[in-house]
């Protein structure tokens, strides 16, 4: 028979109403909370440079959507177009459910749709935050713990990502179909066809992001030690296989399809986007992912996804409370199951994150976890001999929620009323009405940008200009240097061949301070991109050039040739870290067609 569940200090039979309304208000209060952090992204609506890919796929699936839905599932990113980054291999995911959602939002809110997008973000996140109180309300029981801990989860500063970064809802779409799938199963207890509804709720996780293939293994854990739905494994094997088969099956599918569609010869693990395990940079990657997750979560500390190269303190000041709450946690709550389902929840949902760049969006499922084991604390010293105890846990929690709200509303606030580069480079290639014929080849000079505004910018101008046959290629982005190679010259050497040279010896392609591999600029060296373009150094150095020949593998009549010049009153003369030079080439520099 199916053993009794413990009792809660709450008796919800006998409360029925009360419990009813503490829902109801943390729901509504948490709610108000997601509408405080959100409201200053939509005040000046943008996008980053690879929400343009996903974008891009849309462009495919309105022209032949049975035809091309496989391959617009599959977004990429790849870097063999830059001849001057070292990557030559792509990283490729299977996101159907995702590149959908972009297409539902661009039939909804048509040609311009960025506040659309948003929109959309706004509600998956909101649709999350609900879901959430409704498996802790089920977790912890109505009161004021209950209503601390669903408040903290709307809280965290870390969730602004999957708000203003439109990619970002790859996370919190995939853990809206997770924590749907856990709540149905929990409340499953009560009506079992409910644990069924859970499985298509799997699927759709699973097709979001695959790190969600842990939440069978997290409702078997529920099954065996929670709800105690049978005296061992085996037997609640026994009695749910069918259950658990069908989850197999999934992820055997799932699995199979994605590895069918993504898999290739030319697909791996490059760095930096991947730091494996054996990389002489992984533990470095890995301690500082962790101090970085740990000052976000508990000092609202931004996190930067490349760890800055300066010397940092061994442990932070978010890393040293980290362990100190981790200890109380588990000193106070080691006999309750509901606790170590939630760390198993938050290490299974953070694990396969450790090997990418660090990401504030992929705490959104390991935050959950830790709100819920906030609230089982507060329950649990709410039983207690010592009330002053619970009361001033209770206020510490809220006064963490506040800060954390206050510090992302302005965070959103300072982040989001300056252009980003590609609504500032699309201001610019609007004002300056240069005529691009329709499924044209773009040459860009001196491009106002780092690698990775270049690595995006085909799709990020097919989008702009409504043309998914544009061809985009970059030859040199603008050096962090004095005058941003506004001394550059271009002229024809040939039929298909250009030289960049500066007029003053000041670099016309200058190695930044990014993470990404590059090439060594010393003269001599010869480089070739996908497209069958060549590239000489003529004169350089290790991490600057001051002469480029390049021959294309067409015709420079087939070409556009845009050159972009800084402004040359305005002279960048650096910062520390070199944080506003993306900015400043962006904000300040004007387009020009040239003909050589």
């Amino acid at each position: 028979m199916k053993s009794k569940r413990p009792k809660r200090k709450v008796d919800l039979h006998e409360s029925r109403v009360s419990g009813n309304e503490w829902l109801i208000v943390s729901i509504v209060l948490s709610l108000v909370v997601v509408l405080f952090t959100a409201i200053p992204i939509f005040k000046n609506p943008q996008l980053e440079p690879d929400d343009y890919r996903y974008l891009e796929n849309v462009q495919h699936l309105k022209e032949d959507f049975w035809g091309k839905i496989l391959d617009a599932s599959v977004v990429e990113n790849h870097w063999d177009h830059l001849w001057w980054i070292d990557i030559h291999q792509k990283v490729r995911f299977f996101r159907p459910t995702v590149v959908l959602s972009y297409w539902t939002d661009v039939l909804l809110y048509g040609k311009s749709p960025l506040g659309g997008l948003l929109l959309t973000n706004f509600l998956i996140y909101s649709a999350c935050v609900v879901v959430a109180c409704i498996i802790l309300f089920h977790w912890i029981g109505p009161g004021l713990s209950f209503l601390i801990a669903s408040i903290l989860f709307a809280s965290f500063y870390s969730h602004g990502e999957v708000m203003w970064y439109v990619a970002g809802r790859t996370d919190s779409l995939a853990s809206l179909f997770f924590l749907l799938g856990l709540c149905l199963h929990v409340y499953g207890d009560r009506r079992s066809s409910f644990r069924w509804f859970a499985v298509p709720c799997f699927l759709l996780a699973i097709l979001t992001k695959e790190l969600t293939a842990i939440l069978p293994v997290i409702l078997f854990f529920i099954d065996v030690a929670v709800e105690k739905r049978g005296s061992s494994i085996r037997d609640v094997l026994k009695k749910e296989w069918r259950l658990y088969s069908s989850y197999s099956i999934i992820i055997a599918v799932v699995s199979a399809i994605r590895a069918a569609i993504v898999a290739g010869p030319e697909t791996g693990y490059p760095y930096p986007y991947f730091i494996l395990p054996g990389d002489p940079h992984f533990l470095r990657h890995f301690w500082g992912q962790i101090n970085a997750y740990c000052d976000n979560l508990f000092l609202a500390i931004e996190t930067p996804p490349v760890k800055d190269p300066t010397p940092t303190p061994l442990i932070s000041a978010g890393l040293a409370i980290g362990v100190i709450l981790l200890a109380i946690l588990t000193y106070v709550l080691s006999r309750q199951m509901k606790y170590w389902v939630l760390m198993a929840l938050a290490i299974g949902s953070w694990l396969p994150t450790i090997t990418v760049y660090i990401s504030e969006r992929y705490l959104f499922l390991p935050s959950f976890a830790l709100a819920g084991a906030i609230g089982l604390l507060l329950v649990h010293l709410s039983g207690g001999r010592s009330k002053n105890l619970h009361y001033a846990a209770t206020f510490v929690a809220l006064v963490w929620a506040v800060h954390q709200a206050f510090s992302l509303n302005l965070k959103h606030q300072a982040f989001t009323v300056p252009p980003r580069p590609p609504q500032a480079m699309g201001r610019q290639l609007t004002k300056s009405a240069i005529s691009i014929p329709r499924g044209g080849k773009i040459l860009m000079v001196n491009l106002p940008g780092d690698w990775l505004q270049s690595q995006f910018l085909e799709y990020q101008m097919r989008v702009q200009l409504d043309d998914p046959l544009l061809e985009v290629t970059t030859l040199t982005t603008m050096p962090r240097t004095s005058d941003m190679g506004a001394n550059l010259s271009i002229k024809r050497t040939g039929d298909r061949s250009l030289r960049i040279e500066s007029l003053n010896q000041s670099p016309v392609m200058a190695r930044g301070d990014e993470q990404a591999p590059w090439v060594s600029l010393e003269t001599g060296s010869n480089y070739a991109d996908v497209s069958g373009m060549k590239i000489s150094v003529i004169n350089g150095r290790l991490s600057e050039a001051t002469a480029l020949q390049f021959n294309l593998p067409e015709d420079l009549g087939r070409y556009t040739i845009m050159k972009w010049t800084a402004d040359p009153h305005r002279v960048w003369t650096g910062d520390a870290h070199g944080l506003l030079a993306t900015y400043y080439r962006a904000l300040h520099s004007t387009v020009q067609r040239i003909s050589p």
